[in-house]
């Protein structure tokens, strides 16, 4: 993007367009904010600034292949789906953009009720949900509307990762011992999220 930034962006957006799975590096120099929210937008795989570190360079381009490698096994073996329900369409953008790199098909819902929709409609492997939405419970509405509401069966038996900044685990939160099976999910964690024990946890879960 050095030399044409629209033109390199505009290069970008049909790549992007044309295959998902192919690691997009943009070069920049001292890019500004809205630059690189652009570029997260457009799915980029990796920001390089400029002047290039050449032994950064090849730990990204090795990272790239590798990327490259795990869509590809995905795809032979029929690419898992997660679902991620969040209000934070920022936080969304970048667990989805995390999950594609580990080679899952990813969907978002913005809301509690979009969740529910769009888990009936999508039919996901495993969800990722948010406690806090419409109101401070509505993860915990979605976990048991998803486990016991009539017209659910379809996905009663998705995994549930709930990803919230309370602290306090479903199990310490409900007073009465069956409250957290009733509304909690399969399992808790907290942000800012451990990436690495995230993706983990997903790839034990999915298995």
């Amino acid at each position: 993007l050095m030399k044409d930034v629209d033109r390199g962006l505009g290069i970008m957006n049909s790549c992007s367009r044309y295959s998902s799975s192919v690691p997009l590096i943009p070069v920049v120099a001292d890019p500004p904010l809205d630059l690189a929210q652009r570029l997260r937008d457009l799915r980029a795989f990796c920001l390089a600034v400029h002047p290039l570190d050449s032994s950064r360079m090849r730990t990204v381009l090795e990272e790239a292949f590798r990327h490259v490698e795990r869509m590809r096994l995905a795809a032979g073996a029929g690419r898992k789906k997660i679902l991620v329900i969040d209000d934070d369409t920022d936080y969304c953008r970048s667990v989805q953009a995390l999950l594609e790199t580990e080679g899952y098909e990813v969907c978002c819902a913005v809301s509690g009720s979009q969740g529910l929709e769009m888990a009936i409609r999508t039919k996901p492997d495993l969800i990722v949900l948010d406690v806090m939405m419409e109101n401070l419970w509505a993860g915990y509405e979605v976990s048991q509307t998803l486990k016991f509401r009539s017209g659910y069966e379809s996905v009663r038996r998705v995994p549930i990762v709930m990803v919230s900044s309370i602290e306090e685990h479903p199990a310490e939160r409900f007073a009465r011992p069956n409250d957290p099976t009733m509304v909690g999910p399969d399992v808790y964690m907290t942000k800012p999220l451990d990436v690495t024990r995230f993706v983990e946890t997903i790839r034990i879960l999915l298995k």
